[in-house]
């Protein structure tokens, strides 16, 4: 936990408004758990960092 708080970053669980959020994606890519975190990603307004073009069609902001 030291490291994490130190680097600025947080834990997050998983609460019913990403899944909200999950529930309304289309199915653009296939794989539930990168589903799921873009739902997360949307759902807290942060970027995701990936090189999977298959997220890209998503309304989040992708960094790489």
């Amino acid at each position: 936990m030291k490291l994490i708080d130190s680097n600025g970053f947080r834990l997050l669980n998983i609460v019913p408004e990403h899944l909200l959020e999950l529930e309304r994606l289309p199915l653009y890519h296939r794989d539930p758990f990168d589903r799921i975190l873009i739902a997360v990603a949307i759902s807290e307004k942060m970027n995701f960092i990936t090189t999977d073009e298959n997220i890209l069609p998503y309304p989040v902001r992708c960094v790489w």
